[in-house]
């Protein structure tokens, strides 16, 4: 299944980057890399640091909602660790962030459930962000209503989806088998601990407004470290939404349909095609940086004893009202 599900990642890559070759020079798009300044590229890889330290922040805002106090600097370690797995396969920085944390937690399903959280706030934020800005510019340009079309699909997807998880240990086929039904509502019992900590919910909502507003300076200093001329407007209408479509895991890594969402997005404001490509290709490499940068952070923790989590003193004992 698994050889399956790549297979038709790497097809749909290549899929997309054939369509942005049949609209693209790619000579053009090398030799713009001739103007390249690595000091415009070092600044947008430094803001990878206040966007961590926010993330690993509201991760540990929510996990201190379900009992555990987790150490600030560990949360930022498994973050980074994160990435770094992330280069190999979109999620599996997750998956790594989830087996970590249940290791200096022993609690599995807190791990699962604040991982959980952390992404779907990130994400609905993100999808809203973009749903603003393009509904702002769909009058300048309105060939962007199917982009907004499909973050507002996949906006609802994302709320179905938490309903889905606080429902799922209901479902009957799932109530017959009992291992994987007193998994799932150990989930549900967790997720719901979140009912009683709205202040905490909507305090990760706002401290994910951070990411998407970091997301768009990144992408100017890269534009800059390229010598292209784009207005700062353009890049707070479209950065957000391309990030969604680079997010969605249907292609490796990004590859392909990013560079298509560049493309697409980019030209409509007259920017050469090709000089979109090249913007996308920066962004590739600025992933694979933040992905080194996230291997030295997982050697490094392999020297570093675990750090068991601090109980806090006010744990979601009954999932029901979050007291």
């Amino acid at each position: 299944m698994k050889r399956f599900s790549l297979a038709v990642k790497l097809a749909l890559s290549v899929i997309f980057m054939v369509l942005v070759m049949r609209q693209v020079e790619l000579g053009e798009s090398i030799r713009l890399f001739g103007h390249f300044n690595v000091l415009y590229f070092l600044a947008a890889l430094s803001l990878i640091l206040p966007t961590v330290l926010t993330n690993a922040w509201k991760w540990k805002i929510l996990l201190k909602v379900l009992g555990h106090d987790v150490p600030l600097g560990r949360l930022v370690t498994m973050y980074m660790t994160g990435f770094f797995f992330n280069s190999f396969f979109t999620g599996l920085g997750d998956i790594k962030r989830i087996v970590d944390l249940t290791a200096e937690c022993r609690d599995a399903a807190a791990a699962t459930v604040s991982v959980f959280m952390e992404r779907w706030t990130g994400m609905v934020v993100m999808l809203a962000f973009a749903v603003g800005t393009l509904s702002f510019s769909v009058f300048l340009y309105p060939e962007i209503k199917i982009f907004m079309a499909f973050c507002l699909a996949l906006l609802a997807l994302l709320v179905a989806l938490y309903l889905a998880v606080e429902r799922i240990a209901h479902y009957p086929l799932l109530s017959r088998i009992g291992a994987v039904h007193y998994w799932m509502e150990r989930m549900r019992t967790t997720l719901q601990c979140y009912r009683g900590a709205s202040g905490v919910v909507a305090e990760a909502m706002l401290l994910s407004l951070v990411t998407p507003s970091l997301l768009i300076v990144t992408h100017y200093f890269i534009v800059k470290s390229l010598g292209v001329t784009i207005s700062f407007k353009v890049l707070c209408m479209f950065i957000p939404t391309i990030w969604v479509f680079a997010q969605v895991p249907i292609s490796v890594n990004g590859f392909g349909i990013q560079d298509w969402a560049f493309v697409m997005l980019l030209s409509l404001s007259g920017l050469s095609g090709s000089w979109a490509l090249s913007i996308s290709l920066l962004t590739h490499l600025l992933r694979i940086c933040v992905g080194a940068m996230g291997g030295i952070f997982y050697l490094a923790s392999h020297r570093v004893p675990p750090v068991e989590c601090a109980p806090d003193a006010e744990i979601c004992m009954t999932g029901e009202n979050g007291k």
